[in-house]
């Protein structure tokens, strides 16, 4: 299923975003960067295609120097996608000879160089005056960018901050790359709130008449690439940045029912849309909280988890459901189950509460089972698919919970594994086409669309392929022969190890633990 999706991508979509897998052909659509390629780097070393990881690693590097070109992006998308996959790949990658040979060692000391030109003042105007500075510097080179192939997104000229004059200096790897683009990204966390912009544009930065609203998750889910970041940099200003950001929705909640909205202003902290919910718009905020806490040992974020969680069980879960309700005057403002929501059963069998993510699992189970898939919207008042939100667009969320609760509930219950037999046998039969799989557009006639979303190779793939891998090194531990959390995921499934100092440790022969930050709640500035 992955072979083949990925090969079509890489023989009939590459270099573009992603695959059109019925008319075998590509198409742009997050940023004309390659994104099926980066986000299915750590999918190919999960299931143990080094080769194919190793080249397509020197495929990335190869064509990218950096993220100098002129497109207008999601930060929330190129966050978790590009510079998420970016940082998991360069931490797998980091256990081969030919990444720390070729790439590695020879170029670490030039990003410490790129990023710590200013390392005594790591405030946000200062990061946002380099960015500009960096943006002007290139400007010379936009026209030539522009008229060189749209396709490959090759970008021949060095970074600003680099002296060009230096061959040696024009090398790069993926940790660079990730610094280039999050600095790219950075920009949009100017804001009176410390929420960003949802969008950003890579040379001209925040655009003139941005929309000044966004969403709860895309204001709220960078804590852990921005962390992981800071973790190897030895940089705090990405980790306290997107901590601020999310600390700013935290503190714009409703202080009666501590539950928050799912679109915000980021100018005021007005809530646009009051709806509260742990589905679209609101989920990976949630996510982040708790996974930010397990990765990071940063109790406040641990905290704030606990707080929304309380509100979430009293106001939003209706056994065993959970629907959308009123921050301000909880009551279901609709009877809808949202897709995205399904994530959440999984985030609780981390937190430990078994047997309401149970219940909850059984009953989306019950979903697929009636469609062979998941509508975006389904009414639980009438037991049936939300007219208007018909599609089902290969999303990960259910496997994703199934993955979580069967590997980590305590209870192997094989029940799992049928859920998990019947997610495959659906995708097979439902959305199989000549190069892929293929988004449905409606469950109820099963009518396709022509796309193939990365996330289905990044996420859906992953953990459905690793409930059948028992012995996989995300979770099994050859010390001691049994399965354990050993790596957790960002919203995309990007792999992160949790115990990063022992792994850097025994990875990274630059690593200088006194250099990174073991507790970066007692170490960062915005806690004091």
């Amino acid at each position: 299923m992955f072979i083949t999706s990925y090969s079509n991508y890489m023989k009939y979509g590459y270099p573009l975003d992603e695959l059109k897998p019925i008319s075998c052909s590509g198409m742009s659509t997050w940023g004309n960067y390659s994104l099926t390629l980066i986000d299915s780097l750590d999918t190919l070393y999960v299931m143990n295609m080094h080769d194919e990881f190793k080249y397509s690693i020197e495929l990335i590097l190869k064509n990218f120097n950096n993220f100098n070109f002129p497109t207008h992006v999601s930060v929330f998308e190129s966050n978790i996608r590009i510079l998420g996959g970016l940082l998991s790949a360069h931490l797998l990658a980091l256990k081969h000879d030919w990444y720390l040979n070729q790439y590695y060692l020879n170029t670490n000391h030039l990003f410490y160089q790129f990023n710590h030109n200013n390392n005594n003042n790591n405030n946000l105007n200062q990061s946002n005056s380099n960015q500009s500075n960096t943006n002007n510097s290139n400007q010379s080179n936009q026209s030539n960018q522009s008229n060189s192939s749209t396709n490959s997104n090759i970008n021949s000229n060095t970074n600003s901050n680099i002296n060009s004059n230096s061959k040696q200096q024009q090398q790069h790897n993926l940790l660079t790359l990730c610094i280039d683009i999050a600095n790219r990204l950075l920009p949009a966390f100017n804001t009176p709130t410390g929420i960003p912009y949802g969008m950003i544009h890579f040379i001209d930065g925040v655009l003139k008449n941005e929309s000044n609203i966004t969403s709860t998750a895309g204001g709220g889910t960078f804590i852990l690439e921005f962390g992981l970041l800071s973790y190897l940099t030895g940089d705090l200003k990405y980790y306290e940045i997107a901590k601020k950001a999310t600390l700013s929705i935290f503190k714009y909640r409703d202080l009666k029912t501590n539950l928050i909205g799912n679109h915000i202003n980021i100018m005021n902290g007005e809530w646009i849309h009051r709806e509260s919910g742990i589905g679209a718009s609101i989920d990976s905020y949630f996510e982040y909280l708790y996974k930010g806490f397990i990765l990071f040992k940063d109790e406040e974020l641990l905290n704030l988890f606990k707080i929304h969680y309380q509100s979430i069980l009293k106001y939003v879960y209706k056994n065993p459901w959970y629907s959308d309700v009123d921050m301000k005057f909880p009551k279901i403002t609709f009877g809808l189950y949202n897709s995205l929501a399904s994530f959440w059963p999984g985030v609780q069998a981390l937190y430990g509460n078994y047997e309401i993510a149970k219940k909850s699992i059984i009953a989306i189970h019950g979903i697929w089972r009636k469609y062979g898939s998941i509508p975006e919207g389904f009414n639980i008042l009438i037991s049936k698919a939300q007219k208007g939100q018909l599609p089902y667009p290969l999303r990960p969320e259910l496997i994703e919970s199934i993955y979580h609760l069967f590997k980590f509930d305590g209870s192997r219950d094989s029940n799992y594994l049928y859920m998990a037999r019947d997610f495959y046998t659906s995708l097979e039969i439902n959305t199989k086409t000549k190069c892929g799989y293929a988004v449905i557009d409606n469950v109820e006639t099963l009518k396709l669309n022509d796309r193939m979303e990365s996330f289905f190779l990044s996420e859906t793939l992953k953990y459905l392929y690793l409930i059948f891998d028992f012995n996989n090194f995300v979770h099994y531990n050859n010390q001691t022969n049994s399965e354990e959390l050993l790596f957790t995921f960002n919203t995309e499934a990007h792999l992160i190890p949790l115990n990063l100092n022992a792994y850097l440790k025994k990875y990274d022969p630059y690593f200088n633990e006194n250099r990174f930050l073991n507790d970066f709640s007692k170490k960062s500035t915005i806690f004091k």
